[in-house]
């Protein structure tokens, strides 16, 4: 399902140096699912969007937590050094949304290939399962939609990352991991400019 929003959270609480909020905009079209009977278990979904949702003038349901609420820096044990994500096409959901909260601080860099989940904003929350009648295919569609920044440019990618290390089948064929290199070699090139400092 792409990760837990609640342990992106935490982790990034440990990180950011600033309070933060998940969404400018978590919303649903609707309460109810369509198929629910072939969703298991629905009423376990609508229940808990009705419970955390409310509908807005946008006619959208809104969870109004996840738009509203600012999550603190942890103070014990937080990490103020040098911050290295590594992503890929596999970065995704939660694992973007953590991305997201901590790339514009000034000692993280992202390091990698553009991110599968997108820069603007994802769908997620209640990922009600679907199990197709005739196919016996189980298929997850996420209730919600998530705009992280509704003020950033709507680009349509993933999130970019500063240093882009592009993937390469010769090294796989190598058993290298080219992403990890490049990092050791920024902490290397770090230290060797602190020490002629």
């Amino acid at each position: 399902g792409g990760g837990s929003i609640g342990v992106s959270n935490s982790l990034a609480r440990y990180l950011k140096n600033t309070p933060f909020k998940i969404s400018d905009t978590t919303a649903a079209i609707d309460r109810s699912l369509k198929y629910n009977a072939y969703a298991k278990p629905s009423s376990l979904y609508w229940l808990a969007m009705l419970v955390t949702s409310h509908k807005e003038a946008d006619k959208r349901y809104h969870f109004g937590f996840m738009e509203n609420y600012y999550y603190k820096p942890r103070k014990r044990h937080h990490f103020d050094g040098d911050i290295y994500i590594i992503q890929g096409g596999f970065t995704f959901s939660a694992a973007s949304m953590f991305v997201h909260q901590l790339k514009h601080q000034k000692n993280v860099t992202i390091v990698g290939e553009e991110s599968g989940g997108g820069a603007y904003g994802n769908n997620a929350v209640h990922l009600p399962e679907y199990y197709l009648p005739n196919s016996k295919l189980r298929v997850v569609i996420p209730a919600y939609r998530i705009v992280f920044n509704s003020k950033a440019l709507k680009a349509g990618t993933g999130i970019i990352p500063e240093v882009e290390v592009p993937p390469a089948s010769i090294l796989i064929r190598q058993d290298r991991d080219l992403k990890i290199e490049v990092v050791e070699e920024l902490i290397r090139r770090k230290r060797e400019k602190i020490k002629t400092d």
